[in-house]
C-alpha cells in the first residue's frame, strides 16, 4: 500500500500516527514531529520544511518497500519459492544492495534534517513525548549510528513487526517508589555508611598513623604519610600491584569474552545442549573456591599434564578465577542477550554477514554496556580475591591481596596494611564511576 505524508489533515497528537505502513510514528521523525505542531509550538516555516521532508522520506520508504516486494512474488501470492527461485532472489537482492544502502543514507539523513528544524527546547520536548509513549529510543529518534540498523522499513521476512525492524526484544521499566521512596533512601544511607563510609574511615585513619591507635585527639599528632611513601618505594608491594592489575585485566577480558560466546550459543544460535552449557557454566557457584583450586592444583601437577607449563604461574591464577565468575558473566550476558532481538541479525545475515561477523560487528556493539558493567565487577572482584591468589601464588607471583595478608599475619603491620586497603578502595571506586559514567552514555547518547 502506498504510503501518504498527511500534511493538512487536523493534527491530533497521536504518537502512533506513523502513516498506513505501521509501526511507530518515531520511525518517522518528520511525520512525527507534524503531529506534533500544537505541543512544539511549530512555526508556518518549521511545519513547510518537515512537510517536504516527510514527504520525500516517504517516497523513499515506499521505494525502498517496492524493490523488496518485487524480490517476493510467491510470497505475495502465498506460495514457497523453490531453490532456483531463492538463488534468483538472492542475486536481484546482491545487484540491489548499493541502492538500498543509498536509499538507507538517505532516510538517515532526513531524520537529521527533521531535527535540525527544531529549537533545542523543542528537541526536549519531542523527545519527552516520545520517552512518555515509550517508543523507540534518543538515538532512533535522532537518526544516529544505528537507528538504520534498528528500524529498517522493510514488508515481510523474518522478524518482522508491523512493517519495521525493532532492536529490543525487551525493554526494562522503571518503578516508581512513591511514598516509599524517602524510607528507602534512607535505608541505603544506613547501609552504606555502616558497610563502606565506616570501615574506609577506619582504614584511612590507621593509615595515616605509624601504627594503631584509639581515634583521639592526642593521636592527630603522630598523623603522617609515611605509608604511603612505603607504597611506592618498596618492591614487592609494587610487584604485587602490577602482578594483581594484569590478573584483572586477563581474568575480567577473558570472563566476559567467554560468557558473551557461551551466551551467543545458547540465547542466540540455540545450539543443542545449550541448556546443559548453561548449566555447566552455572556450576562453579556452587562449588566452594577452595576446592576449585585444589583440583586445578592435582590437575596441573599431574604427571600426564606437566607437559602444560602454567602451574606456579599467573596463568593458572587466571584460570582458577575465570571458573569462579564464569556464572555471573553468563547470567549478566544471558540478560542482555535477550534484550536484543534477533531481527538484527537476520539482516546482517541477509547482507551476507557471516555468524562471527555479526556477533563482532552487531551484536557485541549493542551489548557493549552490560560487558563494561560486567567486566568491572569480574575485575574488582579479581583484584581483591584472596584464597585463590594464596593457595596458587608462589615468590614473585603475589596479588595485592596476599602481601596485605602477609603484612597483616606475619610482620603485624596494620597500617601499612590498612594503606593497601585505602588504595585498592579509592582505585575500585573510580573505576565503578569512570564505568557507570561510560555505561549510561552508551544507553542515552546517539552513537
Amino acid at each position: 500500500m502506498p504510503l501518504t505524508v498527511v500534511v493538512n489533515a487536523p493534527l491530533t497528537g497521536n504518537v502512533n500516527g506513523g502513516g498506513p505502513g505501521g509501526g511507530s510514528a518515531v520511525d518517522d521523525p518528520a511525520q512525527f514531529l507534524l503531529s506534533q505542531t500544537g505541543e512544539l509550538k511549530l512555526t508556518d516555516a518549521q511545519v513547510t520544511r518537515l512537510a517536504a521532508i516527510a514527504r520525500r522520506s516517504a517516497e523513499r520508504r515506499q521505494a525502498l518497500r517496492a524493490q523488496m516486494d518485487s524480490l517476493r512474488p510467491q510470497r505475495a501470492r502465498g506460495e514457497r519459492p523453490d531453490s532456483a527461485t531463492r538463488a534468483r532472489m538472492r542475486e536481484q537482492f546482491d545487484q540491489m544492495r548499493p541502492q538500498m544502502e543509498r536509499l538507507r543514507e538517505q532516510s538517515l539523513a532526513d531524520r537529521r534534517d527533521a531535527i535540525a528544524v527544531l529549537t533545542p527546547d523543542q528537541q526536549a520536548r519531542a523527545w519527552e513525548r516520545v520517552a512518555r509513549a515509550g517508543r523507540g529510543d534518543r538515538a532512533s529518534f535522532r537518526g544516529g549510528r544505528g537507528a538504520g540498523e534498528r528500524r529498517m522499513h522493510m514488508r515481510g521476512g523474518s522478524g518482522m513487526h508491523g512493517g519495521r525492524m525493532g532492536g529490543q526484544g525487551f525493554r526494562p521499566r522503571r518503578l516508581t517508589l512513591g511514598k516509599w521512596r524517602w524510607p528507602a533512601l534512607g535505608l541505603f544511607i544506613v547501609f552504606f555508611t555502616l558497610n563502606i563510609i565506616m570501615p574506609f574511615l577506619t582504614l584511612l585513619w590507621a593509615a595515616l598513623l605509624p601504627s594503631y591507635m584509639v581515634p583521639s585527639k592526642a593521636a592527630l599528632q603522630y598523623l603522617t604519610l609515611d605509608n604511603f611513601v612505603t607504597l611506592i618505594n618498596e618492591p614487592s608491594i609494587v610487584n604485587s600491584t602490577l602482578n594483581t592489575i594484569f590478573l584483572g585485566v586477563v581474568t575480567a577480558t577473558g570472563t566476559m569474552g567467554l560468557s558473551y560466546l557461551v551466551s551467543w550459543l545458547i540465547v542466540r544460535l540455540k545450539v543443542k545442549g545449550g541448556m546443559i552449557l548453561d548449566g555447566l557454566a552455572f556450576i562453579p557457584h556452587a562449588i566452594p573456591t577452595v576446592s576449585i583450586t585444589l583440583a586445578l592444583i592435582v590437575l596441573y601437577l599431574h604427571p600426564a599434564l606437566r607437559w602444560i607449563p602454567i602451574y606456579g604461574t599467573m596463568w593458572i591464577m587466571t584460570l582458577a578465577l575465570m571458573t569462579r565468575y564464569i556464572a555471573f558473566g553468563t547470567r549478566t550476558s544471558n540478560s542482555a542477550m535477550t534484550q536484543v532481538h534477533k531481527e538484527l541479525e537476520e539482516a546482517a545475515r541477509t547482507s551476507g554477514a557471516s555468524k562471527f561477523t555479526t556477533l563482532f560487528r552487531i551484536t557485541f556493539p549493542l551489548l557493549l554496556p552490560p560487558f563494561i558493567g560486567g567486566w568491572v565487577w569480574v575485575f574488582s572482584h579479581t583484584i581483591r580475591s584472596f584464597s585463590i591468589p594464596l593457595m596458587l601464588a608462589t615468590p614473585g607471583n603475589e596479588t595485592i591481596a596476599v602481601v596485605m595478608y602477609h603484612y597483616w599475619e606475619r610482620k603485624a603491620d596494620f597500617s601499612l596494611a590498612s594503606t593497601l586497603g585505602v588504595v585498592m578502595l579509592i582505585a575500585i571506586g573510580l573505576l565503578t564511576f569512570a564505568s557507570r559514567r561510560f555505561i549510561s552514555q552508551g544507553f542515552t547518547r546517539s552513537q
